[in-house]
């Protein structure tokens, strides 16, 4: 930044003279020399022409000061006033010197509002700053298109306004932005100058910035990137999504600095990265190159004396392209404001140029603290276990300022046990899964959340690693720890930068241990279950098999056990095991039967327990005797040494398998003689080296086929008309056994009508309902099928499927018969499921069986019993109307204006769905409250359109729904606008008024009201009937008011929200007037809320301590001219409305206009209210507060008009149904 303060005035005798010399880069104007003395002009200018000569010598200033002290005689100098428009420069931020071709940064001066005015950074005079100064060249004069500009100003010559919305006198603000480096290579400067848009630029004092291009930047799609440059066949480009420019906080951990893109033909073992800018390298403790999430490497220092950072041994395959990040741990004592970049140096010793990411610049605040530790020191897990625990720790939030959010994690495995048998990790919290990875990246378990967890702050939660271990030796150990403090991705919710991490997570502080013998067998179930007949490859036990060595599974040994009742095995005569069948093992992984199978369990060896109640333990198998059956199959299979095998023991289940109460078990035994072979020592394993060396499955039930059939909740009994088709009649569940699948054939529905209210008989129905369609889970799939004279509608030919478990919903509607209700009474009628036999059904094997009532009974709606839903069916529904309680509102509307929603008629309809095809509407002009038309208003209308809405629907237009008034009636035929059975439609009624030109008239009254019982008509779509009478009139819609132009009043945006006692701004307000015409206002009043809070009585009436009670207190202004207050007349008044007097505390104040101020069509003019406060404390324990309000006819407390306007009709308008009355402004607190 550079000012230029030496300027040749002109002066003329008798002036205060000011001489200054300014040092170069002198940002605080010290070093100036002030000289005052009245003296004549001659004399003046001889003197200057003196000092002039000898400016340029560094003597200059102590010649010209003994010079001047000689002749002149000291006098204070005078006080010139103080402009409006004028500031002084504070200090800047800095800022690289040299960008990319490009590249942007960001950069900001501070400076002090020294003249009269406020500043504003919006409305019609906002102070920005202005590109160009006079000290530039012939191009770069005021508003001049600089080469800086970016993409974000408001325009070439224009970077930003001031940062506040509003500077007052004294205050001091920021001009912030951004600054883009031109695309070719050279040196450039640029100049700003502050101006008020709309009344005059500021002093010029030279400011601008100097910056160097360091290249090219061609075909680039990000702004640094400098595009990607190919050397020595090694390719490197700054990404599209490099970190954007930024502040970040001290000691922020794993900030991303620089993404790029390398690609190169040879593997990548190194690449160099710079850091630059104004920054230092002991800003950054380490800096780290990542992979997506993986860390390549571990910290890097950034040099103090090359500001470089050196990555080897890489590694990485490049020859397609590769996206790398750069993250950074902040320095808890780095320098404010310090400014740093990173570049792409060189990739495998070959230098790059202008490969430099965005600027960093480093904030004055820290970020958040938390801690990372481990929970929990050593614990022993079972080799080839599956999700077990592998590592545990916990994050501490205590010392946060804000919530924290984990986002991903990066843990190390410093154990003996391979990183290839830790797999299928996952993170928890609790028993929240919040990440998953297959497996480990060489020694790392990477963790991505796809959703963020959320550690408040001040607390601690506990976290666990679960996995599962494929193989593994004994006492082999893992042990996870966090190696660099960049690896837990856990950021500050409100800033996004990587928290200050305290690491107390190291190497060796825990460690799980592998346990077991040399060959260890772990039961991973599977949990208890319910298995059909007819199935194949049930799982009865399913073990991991983990061995040290090479061994051969020569044999293995499978038990198999019925039971019938509790823990009874079952007799060999009433036992199944002839229909247990193709029991084998099968290795999970490849789904290969690796032993068997047995074709089935009775054609192993049968065994009679020890422990026989009969006690005739002979071991011989005799019928009446419990036994089992086991297998030693002899098929062999290998497991490699720190390996595991998956296996699962299985078999089939026959459909003539028995049902009731029955109940299968597996074993397998692996403790036998000769059984597992040790390949590497050539003996045979002990079975104590097998732990355990038999494992037993959960025993699993075996169940029968059902189908369960329960009335469902709805349809319920209900009302509808004759003629009426697909009326939901009845409902029914259908669930399937949990051990079966279904698929219903058939089904027959039995039912009754009753046609004399006195007793139900199947040979009615018919003469109630003509058919009936089913419906499952809401779609047809069969019908109609007529109802024969018995009352019965049968559907054959289903194919209604459900899986095991499954419920579907079954329906029947019937169609209603037109003769029904001929006896001129209501029918009634009902329908069910009269028996089992109803019901035709089979499982998957496709064997029949019988359905289960849930209650144990059948046809919830019994024959000769009182039903439970039961259908009236009467002779015709009705059709009622209301006022739609979303009617409009009364409103000012100006001629011309089309389309005002001005009535809204609501019809439900009852029993049927109705057709509506007249309506007939009506003015009432004057508000009377009655059906009856009034033709005083017609010359206001020019049309009326209908269209209608469905209840939960959109709006509909109708094709033939315009009419016109004719004698303060319109009649509407044809319409065809349809009410759904029991439901509701809602008619919509816009008018299209007339212009003042073809005849509307401003101050008269349009008002649409509806007659129900004239010019109606609706047509029941099942019954046939006609209604001609909705039963209620509507005769109180929106009433509206004709105007030449309405105003819309509106509380600003930049109203104030704060605010000192004494004279400044306490409410903006817009008042808009219609594009149709100008406006005029009269008179606005305001509504004061204040407090007093220390008691001065400050706003109270004939108090000295403040003056808002004395109307010099209240003026009024435009933003146009915020200097001179609207001429008019101002009078107060207390909060009860009276005339303000005594010690009333001042409650409104109503400003008359000496001349009606005009708001032009179509604009908006924003006013601004200034009250003096004077009086009010700003004290913390006592500060007040006031709110000013622009009030309209709801504020009854006030007699006459509070807003009066006019819409140059020469009538006086008050403020009835003026738009977003009342306007509450901002709670001011002092």
């Amino acid at each position: 930044m550079k000012n230029k303060n030496i300027n040749k005035p002109t002066y003329s005798a008798c002036e205060n003279i000011q001489i200054i010399f300014s040092r170069v880069n002198n940002k605080n104007n010290s070093g100036h020399l002030f000289l005052s003395k009245t003296r004549g002009a001659k004399e003046v200018i001889k003197i200057m022409a003196i000092a002039e000569k000898l400016r340029k010598s560094i003597y200059a200033v102590m010649a010209v000061g003994m010079l001047l002290g000689a002749f002149f005689a000291y006098s204070a100098p005078k006080v010139l006033a103080a402009p409006a428009y004028d500031y002084q420069l504070i200090t800047q931020s800095p800022y690289p010197s040299t960008l990319a071709a490009g590249a942007t940064t960001n950069v900001w001066i501070e400076v002090k509002n020294t003249g009269t005015a406020t500043w504003s950074n919006t409305g019609a005079n906002p102070v920005r700053l202005g590109a160009g100064s006079a000290y530039g060249s012939s191009a770069q004069q005021r508003d001049y298109s600089s080469e800086f500009a970016a993409s974000n100003w408001a325009s070439a010559n224009r970077p930003v306004a001031i940062l506040h919305p509003e500077i007052r006198s004294g205050w001091h603000t920021r001009f912030q932005f951004d600054i883009k480096a031109p695309t070719s290579a050279g040196t450039y400067k640029a100049y700003f100058t502050p101006v008020v848009d709309g009344v005059t630029w500021m002093k010029d004092i030279g400011i601008y910035w100097q910056l160097t291009v360091s290249g090219d930047n061609n075909n680039n799609n990000n702004n640094n990137n400098g595009g990607n440059t190919t050397v020595s066949d090694i390719t490197v480009g700054v990404a599209s999504d490099t970190p954007a420019a930024s502040t970040v906080l001290k000691a922020s951990t794993g900030v991303p600095v620089l993404k790029f893109n390398v690609q190169a033909p040879t593997t990548v073992t190194e690449i160099v990265v710079k850091r630059t800018g104004v920054g230092a390298a002991g800003d950054f403790d380490n800096v780290y190159l990542y992979d997506g999430a993986t860390r390549l490497t571990n910290g890097r220092s950034v040099s103090s004396d090359t500001h470089m950072a050196t990555f080897t041994n890489l590694g990485l395959d490049a020859a397609t392209q590769r996206g790398l990040t750069l993250k950074a741990d902040i320095n808890a004592s780095a320098g404010t404001s310090n400014q740093s970049a990173f570049e792409v140096y060189s990739v495998n010793g070959t230098v790059f140029t202008g490969k430099v990411g965005n600027t960093f610049t480093v904030g004055s605040s820290s970020i958040s603290a938390a801690t990372i530790a481990e929970n929990g020191t050593a614990w022993n897990v079972t080799l080839g276990q599956s999700n077990v625990e592998l590592g545990k720790f916990s994050l501490n939030a205590s010392s946060a300022t804000n919530d924290l959010k984990l986002n991903a994690l990066t843990i190390r495995n410093a154990g003996t046990l391979s990183n290839s048998y830790i797999k299928s990790l996952v993170l928890k919290e609790g028993s929240n899964e919040l990440a998953t990875t297959a497996s480990l990246a060489v020694d790392k378990a990477v963790f991505v959340l796809s959703t963020p967890y959320t550690l408040t702050k001040g607390q601690t939660k506990y976290f666990t690693v679960y996995g599962n271990l494929s193989g593994g030796r004994t006492n082999d150990t893992v042990i996870f720890y966090l190696d660099e403090k960049s690896d837990l991705n856990l950021t500050d919710s409100v800033f996004g930068f990587g928290i200050n991490l305290t690491n107390s997570w190291a190497s060796g502080d825990q460690t799980a241990t592998a346990t077991g013998g040399t060959i260890t067998v772990a039961n991973n179930g599977p949990v208890v279950k319910t298995y059909a007949t007819n199935t194949t490859q049930n799982p009865f036990i399913d073990v991991n098999v983990s061995s040290e060595r090479n061994i051969t599974v020569k044999k293995a040994l499978v038990k198999m056990y019925q039971y019938s009742t509790g823990t009874t095995y079952e007799t060999l005569a009433a036992a199944n095991f002839g229909y247990l069948k193709n029991i084998r093992i099968v290795d999970t992984d490849t789904g290969n039967t690796l032993v068997g199978p047995l074709a089935q369990a009775s054609s192993g060896t049968c065994v009679e327990p020890v422990d026989d109640s009969t006690g005739n333990d002979d071991g011989v198998c005799d019928a009446a005797e419990p036994v089992y059956y086991q297998k030693e199959f002899t098929d062999q299979f290998d497991i490699s040494a720190g390996t595991t095998k998956h296996l699962s023991v299985r078999a089939d289940i026959d459909t003539s398998y028995t049902t009731s109460n029955r109940g299968i078990k597996l074993i397998l035994d692996l403790s036998g003689t000769n059984y597992l072979y040790d390949n590497d020592s050539g003996q045979y394993v002990a079975a104590a080296n097998i732990v355990p060396s038999s494992t037993s499955g959960n025993r699993m039930t075996v169940g029968s086929d059902s189908l369960t059939v329960a009335l469902a909740g709805t349809p319920v009994s209900s009302t509808t008309v004759k003629n009426t088709q697909g009326v939901a009649s009845v409902g029914y569940l259908f669930k399937s056994g949990d051990t079966n699948s279904s698929k219903v054939t058939k089904l027959v529905i039995t039912g009754q009508g009753d046609l004399t209210t006195g007793s139900y008989t199947a040979a009615e129905l018919d003469d109630v309902i003509t058919s009936v369609d089913l419906y499952v889970d809401g779609v047809k799939v069969a019908g109609p099928v007529n109802v024969n004279t018995s009352g019965v509608a049968t559907f054959n030919n289903l194919s209604i499927s459900l899986s095991t478990s499954q419920s579907k919903k079954i329906e029947v509607y019937a169609n209603v018969s037109s003769n029904a209700t001929s006896d001129g009474g209501d029918d009634l009628y009902w329908l069910g499921i009269d028996a089992a036999t109803d019901i035709t059904v089979e499982n998957g094997a496709g064997s029949s069986f019988s359905a289960t009532a849930s209650d144990g009974t059948w046809s919830a709606n019994e024959t000769n019993a009182t039903p439970t839903v039961i259908i009236t069916v009467q002779s015709a529904g009705t059709i009622v109307s209301s006022l739609d309680p979303s009617y409009a509102t009364n409103a000012n509307v100006v001629a011309g204006t089309s389309g005002v929603d001005t009535l809204r008629i609501k019809y439900t309809s009852a029993r049927e769905a109705f057709t509506i095809n007249k309506i007939r509407l009506m003015v009432d002009p004057d508000n009377g409250g009655v059906a009856s038309a009034d033709s005083a208003s017609d010359n206001n209308i020019g049309s009326v359109v209908l269209s209608y809405k469905k209840s939960g629907g959109s709006e509909v237009a109708l094709s033939n729904g315009t009419g016109y008034i004719s004698g303060g009636v319109v009649t509407y035929t044809n319409l065809g606008i349809p009410v759904d059975k029991d439901s509701s439609t809602t008619v919509i009624a816009k008018v299209n008024y007339k212009t003042t030109a073809e005849g509307a008239s401003s101050g008269e009254i349009v008002e649409l009201i509806y007659d129900a019982n004239s010019g109606f008509e609706a047509v029941g779509s099942g019954s046939g009937t006609t209604d001609t009478d909705s039963d209620t009139d509507v005769t109180t819609g929106g009433r509206f008011i004709v105007r030449k132009t309405v105003p819309t009043v509106n509380k600003n945006s930049s109203s104030p929200t704060s605010g000192i006692p004494g004279i400044g701004e306490v409410l903006r307000f817009d008042i808009a007037a219609d594009a149709a015409e100008d406006l005029t206002v009269e008179y606005v009043t305001f509504k004061l809320t204040s407090t007093d809070n220390a008691g001065t009585s400050w706003n109270v009436n004939d108090d000295a301590t403040g003056t808002i009670d004395t109307t010099a207190a209240w003026s009024l202004y435009k933003t146009t001219d915020l200097t001179t207050a609207l001429t008019g007349t101002w009078s107060l008044h207390a909060t009860d409305g009276s005339t303000l007097g005594g010690t009333e505390t001042v409650g409104y104040a109503r400003f008359l206009w000496t001349t009606a101020d005009t708001v032009g069509k179509g604009t908006t003019t924003t006013y601004v209210l200034k009250v003096d406060t004077t009086g009010a404390s700003s004290v913390a324990a006592t500060r007040d507060s006031v709110r000013f309000d622009v009030i309209g006819t709801e504020d009854t407390t006030l007699t006459g008009a509070h807003l009066q306007w006019e819409d140059n009709s020469a009538t006086n308008i008050d403020a009835t149904n003026v738009k977003n009355l009342p306007v509450y402004g901002n709670t001011i607190q002092f």
